[in-house]
């Protein structure tokens, strides 16, 4: 009798869980259904499956990688001839624009029009650099040291000394990779980054082993924080770090909250110091492998600099046109597609807002120029859908930017070698519109006066090499040696005696 219970209980429990799978299924395909037919999205162009869920866009994001960006650019030379072409569906909620006119419209300064972050990208996210004489180095390693130094101590008032390491090493470099990938892993799965809040320190750092040296820098961000407030909020430091001006400042006091001041800590601690190394990074490569633009960059910058001893203030190196032009230039190119040369850096991937008081009109020109379409026409984009661009593909878009793909200072300024102002409304390395980066003028800072450094000082001396691949599992350096797989990623740069 117990038995027949015991097999009557399990049927039932089988057949109850048949039935949930069945439901969910069938909602699952409702879903789907609804999406690709019904949705005010429907309409666009872009892939069913992408359209349909976001699998789509987790394959590319987590699977392969942070390659989403890569395949939106191909999406949108897909559909180019579908109508609204620039415009195309890259998961069930949202919109990708890849027309820089559209710039303004999506991202506008300040008033009336309200922007806010796709809350589905947003689950993500909750000293002098000397050259020492030690043969070839990893260049992104080096610049990494640098690049946390130089933003985190004007930001806490003291520096987590990377810089003064021998060899640079450790460093954040892979880290920070490490973050990148688990952002993507949260955005699609936001229930993993609570989740990791509840484990012990200790099971993190076994986990987390060969990153001990940044995981203490990362961890102690709150302690160099609780240090600013305590003793750099009461006025008693001489020189008072960037959060110490804050909590000094006339914002809101809900802008001055310990949550608040830990979301914007963490920030500059992170992403600044990635984003920075970067662009550095490509500035230095591209410099070393055209000889002519740093020879022209060291003349400008020898002319204007009396002592090479004593830099000038970042006010007056800013003033400098082709300083300026190179430095341009280097955010412009920093987004690296194939992810060899310079690591991933997501703010250069979709930066996503919401109209969430107002239907956005996006007007299509391309029949200006194209007689089998219309001359201009209108697509209205429903309030609170997700419109994203990437500010790669529009430093790539050639009517704006003619070779897009080649490292030209010149493009920044005119005939009489002065910088000029037509290529701004279409650049936004650092973001635009109301949620443009906070933090741009120190990251600006710290570039004018590292690159006139390097060229001052460095850049006469320096060489690059790129680690190439030849097949799939070999890796030669220019002397044809093997090279562990690892070091496919990044290159190599040393200081020679001249």
């Amino acid at each position: 009798m117990l038995f027949d219970t015991d097999v009557r209980w399990t049927a039932g429990a089988g057949r109850a869980f048949i039935s949930c799978i069945a439901c969910w299924a069938l909602y699952s395909v409702a879903v789907y259904v609804y999406r690709l037919t019904l949705h005010p999205l429907a309409g666009y162009p872009g892939p069913k499956f992408a359209g349909a869920s976001y699998l789509y866009e987790f394959w590319y994001d987590v699977v392969l990688g942070g390659k989403y960006t890569e395949e939106i650019r191909k999406l949108h030379e897909r559909y180019a001839s579908l109508a609204p072409g620039p415009l195309i569906r890259t998961n069930p909620y949202e919109l990708h624009c890849n027309d820089p006119r559209f710039i303004d419209v999506l991202y506008p300064v300040a008033g009336k029009h309200i922007r806010n972050k796709a809350e589905h990208q947003m689950s993500g996210f909750g000293g002098s650099m000397q050259a020492r004489g030690r043969g070839w180095f990893d260049a992104n390693g080096a610049v990494n040291c640098f690049s946390i130094d130089a933003i985190v101590e004007p930001c806490y008032g003291e520096s987590p000394g990377f810089l003064d390491q021998e060899g640079w090493e450790p460093n954040c470099k892979d880290y920070f990779e490490v973050l990148e990938i688990g952002f993507n892993w949260a955005r699609h799965l936001p229930w993993v980054r609570p989740m990791l809040r509840w484990f012990p320190l200790s099971i993190m750092r076994t986990i987390l082993s060969i990153y001990d040296a940044p995981l203490r820098y990362h961890v102690q961000i709150p302690e160099r924080l609780k240090r600013v407030i305590t003793v750099g909020g009461t006025g008693e430091a001489e020189v008072r770090p960037l959060f110490a001006e804050v909590l000094k400042s006339d914002l809101p006091p809900q802008e001055k909250t310990p949550e608040r001041l830990a979301s914007e800590s963490d920030a500059a601690a992170l992403a600044g110091p990635q984003s920075t190394t970067i662009v550095l990074s490509n500035i230095v490569y591209h410099l070393v492998k055209q000889p002519h633009i740093a020879k022209r960059l060291q003349e400008e910058v020898m002319a204007n600099v009396p002592d090479p001893a004593q830099l000038p203030s970042w006010p007056i190196l800013e003033k400098l046109p082709y300083l300026s032009a190179v430095i341009l230039e280097g955010l412009r190119t920093m987004y690296d597609f194939s992810q060899k040369r310079l690591p991933l850096d997501s703010s250069q991937g979709r930066l996503v807002r919401v109209a969430v008081d107002e239907d956005l009109q996006y007007e299509d020109h391309r029949g200006i120029n194209n007689s089998s379409v219309p001359a201009k026409t209108v697509y209205t984009i429903p309030r609170g859908t997700a419109v994203g661009m990437s500010p790669c593909l529009v430093h790539l878009d050639e009517s704006v930017y003619p070779e897009p793909n080649e490292f030209r200072p010149e493009r920044w300024l005119d005939d009489a070698g002065q910088r000029h102002s037509r290529l701004d409304r279409y650049f936004f390395s650092f973001s635009r519109g109301s949620r443009f980066c906070v933090g741009f003028q120190l990251a600006y800072c710290v570039m004018y006066v590292s690159v006139a450094e390097l060229a001052l000082r460095v850049l006469p001396r320096l060489e690059v090499r790129d680690r190439r691949r030849h097949g799939e599992d070999q890796v030669y350096n220019d002397h044809g040696e093997k090279e562990p797989r690892k070091t496919i990623k990044g290159y190599d740069m040393r200081v020679v005696d001249v």
